[in-house]
């Protein structure tokens, strides 16, 4: 039964678990006019919460259980920040014209021409001379209709996924095609000593981050760097070194 008076939304006392591989979960319970509660929901979903909404099957009152990962006390939303974040190192195949491979650069100018026109069709396989053994194996890759070749390349990858109140340097534009040595990427990402993979020795290059807002109104968060042994100073810049 309701008395005469402001009904207002209530929050019992809340608890808090924490175990070692989810961390802190606090657990809040609300109970009010059920309008009252379902006015919540907006405010609950923008935060990230889980939660679940109980109303009294006689009666206008409502109760509202909320899960909120990570928020130690309960009560500031943004104690739920980074909810999690995961290191992985992926292949990327890239496809390259046979022409830039290191070893037809190595071949003389006159052969490298006569090849190129073999390639084109410009000239037969007998015209097309070769004066070296790679430039014969090359010479018999085009004839196979060999024109191009892959290469397999290393991309570090953070996905980070975390509450609309976390910080927006979380999704960086700052130095997207921007080359990284070894050491300025650990620095200034704060790649973990305690990851499995070492980075190799080379430099990488920054990508434009993918950011995906997630059903509970969290976001996911992607950025990867492309490693390569060098990256063009003139295309993207300097180093940025530690």
């Amino acid at each position: 039964m309701i008395r005469k008076g402001n009904v207002t939304v209530i929050e019992q006392d809340r608890e808090i678990e924490w175990n070692s591989a989810t961390g802190f979960r606090s657990t809040r319970k609300f109970r009010g006019l059920k309008d009252d509660i379902i006015g919540m929901v907006p405010a609950m979903r923008q935060a990230g919460y889980s939660f679940r909404i109980s109303p009294d099957e006689d009666g206008p009152m409502s109760e509202c259980v909320v899960s909120a990962p990570d928020a130690q006390d309960g009560a500031d939303p943004n104690a739920e920040t980074e909810i999690s974040t995961i290191w992985t190192v992926a292949g990327n195949d890239i496809e390259k014209d046979i022409e830039s491979h290191p070893d037809w650069l190595t071949l003389a100018e006159t052969e490298r021409e006569n090849l190129r026109d073999f390639k084109n069709g410009s000239k037969k396989e007998s015209e097309a001379a070769t004066t070296t053994a790679d430039g014969a194996a090359f010479k018999t890759l085009i004839k196979a209709g060999t024109t191009s070749y892959t290469i397999s390349q290393i991309v570090v990858q953070r996905t980070m996924t975390v509450a609309p109140t976390y910080s927006a340097g979380a999704a960086s534009m700052t130095n997207v095609n921007r080359i990284y040595s070894k050491a300025g990427l650990t620095s200034a990402e704060n790649i973990p000593g305690t990851i499995f993979f070492s980075l190799l020795a080379g430099y990488y290059l920054k990508r434009t981050p993918t950011i995906t807002q997630q059903a509970n109104g969290s976001y996911q968060i992607t950025h990867e760097w492309w490693h390569a042994d060098t990256w063009s100073t003139l295309l993207y810049g300097s180093v940025i070194d530690a």
